[in-house]
């Protein structure tokens, strides 16, 4: 047998693959490995812009003269416009490609962010946040489904966590940025920095950024651009050498839909919603309410901020910590056991004082923001491993719209327990939303298998 009956990248019948059998049994690259780190500063400030409304809303109260609570509706905007992003961006991101959608989408949200720095009043601010809301809806999407279709299966878990986990890390440093501007510069700054970042990434993704392989492979009048891309990642394949996709076709708006809810689908969609809107419904309601409602419980303010910090920090370690723990065990027995801690966790803060048990709190928001940023990050992953292909950028996008449906739910649970004053009854509400969560896990059909059972199902 000759070296090209045998050399499966070289093209021969005998042993033809797919762009995502290449992939999936080749090393993983330094040059994929650049990609991933191009996606995650593109969340990175995603998280930032995020965030920084959260951590503005005190100085913004204190300038303008208004009371916190009122800010809801400038919270629910920006969350209302991160739907809209993610429901616009699932039909487009298999349309026209992860590049040109992540590309538009830090734009956006970085133009956006940067003029809400000169908003002179709330009705102004409300329209930027929904603007930058929508582009920060619409990068996450394309971010994770460019993640996952760089990355060898067995290390894709990580890599996705990898990306999302610095959505909490883009809180944390609007945190770490918001203790070291607000005192001398005024939340302002926070905007101009939270804006003109993205917009330098954007001019740089613009050069550097490739299409997605396995969406190459979909478009053949672009197999040129493909067979270049394959071999810079290290792969010497040939033109018309690769065999077609399992789902070698982009569907339609409507047929997509169709695949999505029907019958062999339709538990796995059914889950990842579920778990998706509760798990943003209780991250959103502690990134924008966290500090207002621990200060209205006699927190003083500096520590209230501190809070959220230790709960960010705590979701980009748990984050990563999850991923590891689903590479070597399964999605199933990792994740079910976090959602029950995260539940546990944030029922143990109503025995805090918050007044004057800052520190034990602060332990416990780390290990809270672990767990429930851990369970948010492996969403993405388990709808990159629900999804083909073509219908992944879809799938994946209509999973968060619905979660931002309880991130926009946030704003009207902040008000009811902001209004209230009551620490202890969000807490218990939280721990709440993350049984709803275990069961979900319990219930879901589609779970990652652990690495090495991957590898033999290959």
């Amino acid at each position: 047998m000759s070296t090209m009956d045998t050399d499966p990248d070289m093209g021969t019948e005998a042993g033809k693959r797919s762009v995502g059998q290449i992939i999936d049994d080749g090393p993983w690259s330094g040059y994929q490995k650049l990609i991933l780190f191009l996606v995650a500063l593109t969340i990175v400030f995603d998280g930032f812009d995020a965030q920084v409304i959260g951590f503005s809303i005190p100085a913004l109260s204190a300038e303008w003269g208004i009371d916190r609570a009122a800010f809801a509706p400038v919270v629910a905007s920006g969350v209302f416009g991160m739907m809209i992003g993610s429901t616009v961006i699932g039909p487009i991101v298999d349309q026209i490609g992860r590049r040109a959608t992540i590309i538009g989408a830090v734009l956006v949200y970085g133009a956006a962010t940067l003029a809400a720095a000169a908003a002179p009043d709330m009705t102004t601010l409300a329209i930027l946040r929904f603007v930058a809301g929508a582009g920060i809806g619409a990068a996450l999407p394309a971010a994770t489904t460019i993640a996952a279709e760089f990355t060898p299966a067995r290390y894709r878990t990580i890599a996705i966590v990898a990306a999302i986990v610095c959505v909490p890390l883009g809180g944390l440093l609007a945190g770490l940025t918001s203790q070291a501007m607000l005192p001398g510069f005024g939340w302002r700054s926070l905007f101009v920095i939270g804006g003109a970042l993205p917009l330098a990434l954007a001019f740089f993704l613009m050069r550097s950024l490739p299409e997605s392989p396995s969406w190459l492979s979909l478009k053949p009048h672009r197999s040129g651009e493909l067979v270049q891309l394959m071999r810079r990642m290290g792969h010497d394949i040939v033109p018309g050498a690769l065999a077609r996709q399992q789902a070698d076709v982009l569907p339609g708006v409507t047929e997509a839909a169709a695949k999505i809810f029907g019958g062999a689908l339709i538990r796995r969609t059914m889950a990842l919603w579920v778990m998706c809107f509760l798990s943003m419904l209780t991250i959103y309601s502690s990134f924008n309410w966290l500090p207002a409602l621990l200060t209205a419980s006699s927190m003083e303010s500096r520590d209230a901020g501190y809070m959220l910090t230790a709960y960010n920090f705590g979701g980009v370690a748990g984050s990563l910590l999850s991923a590891l723990a689903i590479t070597r065990f399964g999605s199933r027995p990792t994740l079910t056991p976090v959602a029950f801690l995260a539940s546990f966790t944030a029922y143990a803060a109503t025995t805090f004082d918050p007044a004057a048990q800052a520190y034990e709190l602060a332990i416990l928001f780390a290990i809270n923001g672990a767990c429930v940023n851990g369970l948010q990050a492996a969403i993405y992953a388990l709808c990159a491993h629900s999804y083909a292909t073509n219908i992944r950028g879809f799938g994946t996008a209509l999973t968060l719209a619905v979660g931002r449906i309880g991130a926009i739910g946030s704003a009207l649970v902040g008000i009811a327990f902001v209004s209230a004053g009551r620490f202890e009854a969000f807490m218990i509400f939280s721990a709440c939303a993350m049984l709803g969560v275990a069961t979900m896990l319990m219930f879901l059909d589609s779970h990652i298998p652990p690495a090495d059972k991957a590898a033999v199902q290959r």
